[in-house]
């Protein structure tokens, strides 16, 4: 899945809250995961979850937050 810069941007938030440190934040948002397409986060998603509906924007593009951190590395 294609992430897009709403997307990104969201990783980007959650990262600098977290002062870059992925392994706090996988851990604490640990059933969740974001939507590639809107940057909608949403809980009840597996670490390794692809294409969920989101709850915000209804595209089958929601994945795990691991799995989405691991892209933007």
């Amino acid at each position: 899945m294609q992430m897009t810069r709403d997307a990104r941007q969201t990783l980007g938030e959650l990262l600098d809250e977290a002062n870059d440190d992925m392994s706090a934040l996988v851990e604490e948002y640990i059933d969740h995961g974001i939507c590639y397409t809107c940057g909608n986060l949403q809980s009840g998603v597996e670490p390794d979850a692809e294409g969920y509906e989101c709850d915000e924007c209804g595209a089958r593009a929601v994945g795990g937050l691991e799995l989405a951190m691991v892209e933007i590395i």
